[in-house]
């Protein structure tokens, strides 16, 4: 069966967030798909199948389902991406419009614009559904995250620098919680070493699978706002740039910018410039994103480009 790798959200080979894409053309179990996943070893493979009748070539829609090397994810923006990229760029599908039928619901995924004629790279847009990090935190981390568990995951995530909010969405079993910095600035959210071992000590899965810090871009910066993202309870201990967070960080950062201070779906819903976000990993990569409030949803724009092809043998 064909596989590829695809850096995401980067017009640059070996930037960005590299995913492997499976063509699946006939069943596979659970199983198997876990330890391709595991042998791939990358934050997330994707196994694209054919949604009822067609073909890759010129089907507009897919079941699509991700694995990291240690478990089956819930929404992964950048494999998304990344399946796009092969069937636009390897397979020539036409479509204007590609859905791909997931965990999370249907996620769709059109062209936008060519980065440039010397680029491989594809630059498309992806609708994902939003989560503004609203919900209550589970109670072992305590209301602001002041128990000593909520201070010991604090501790490893952020290490001494101050959080000016705390936020969690469970939305499509995601248990993302969110850390706002305090007046944080780049060059200290880059500095932060994260804690994984001291992460997985202070809890668990069931409360929380991921954890996202960010901050403003600042006014000289030409983003809105920056983050990082740090997932040891699915066997990432950073993730270089994540789709699913910026569903949480567009509408948090929506309201915020417009000068409000806590977190309103309906006040992100007013806003509609496009927000410049730069996901601050050791490799980075950048993505345009924009609330589409009729839909409930966020628009993330960014490119991918196809760096491996091959096939694999089970």
């Amino acid at each position: 069966m064909q596989v590829f790798v695809v850096d995401a959200f980067s017009t640059k080979n070996f930037r960005g967030n590299p995913a492997a894409v499976v063509l699946l053309q006939q069943p596979m179990t659970d199983p198997v798909r876990q330890s391709i996943a595991a042998e791939m070893n990358q934050a997330e493979t994707a196994y694209l199948e054919t949604f009822q009748d067609g073909d890759f070539k010129s089907s507009h829609s897919f079941t699509l389902r991700w694995f990291t090397p240690l478990c089956e994810a819930p929404m992964c923006g950048h494999a998304t991406m990344a399946a796009a990229a092969v069937l636009f760029t390897e397979l020539h599908n036409p479509s204007d419009i590609l859905s791909f039928h997931t965990l999370s619901g249907v996620l769709k995924v059109s062209k936008a614009d060519t980065p440039s004629q010397q680029s491989k790279a594809v630059s498309m847009k992806m609708s994902l559904p939003w989560a503004p990090p609203t919900e209550p935190l589970p109670a072992v981390l305590g209301p602001a995250c002041d128990s000593p568990e909520g201070l010991a995951l604090r501790t490893a995530c952020v290490g001494s620098l101050p959080v000016a909010v705390c936020g969690y969405t469970a939305r499509y079993g995601c248990n993302y919680l969110m850390f706002c910095l305090q007046g944080g600035t780049r060059q200290q959210l880059e500095a932060i070493v994260p804690d994984a071992a001291g992460m997985l000590a202070a809890v668990t899965a069931a409360d929380v699978r991921a954890v996202i810090v960010t901050c403003q871009g600042g006014s000289d910066s030409p983003y809105d706002f920056l983050s990082r993202f740090f997932a040891p309870w699915m066997g990432i201990t950073e993730d270089h740039v994540t789709g699913s967070a910026h569903g949480v960080l567009g509408p948090f950062w929506a309201q915020r910018l417009e000068g409000g201070t806590g977190v309103s779906a309906a006040h992100a819903a007013a806003v509609v410039k496009p927000m410049q976000a730069r996901q601050c990993s050791s490799r980075g990569g950048d993505l345009q994103v924009e609330i589409q409030a009729a839909e409930g949803q966020v628009a993330l724009t960014g490119a991918a480009v196809v760096v491996l092809r091959g096939t694999l043998d089970v």
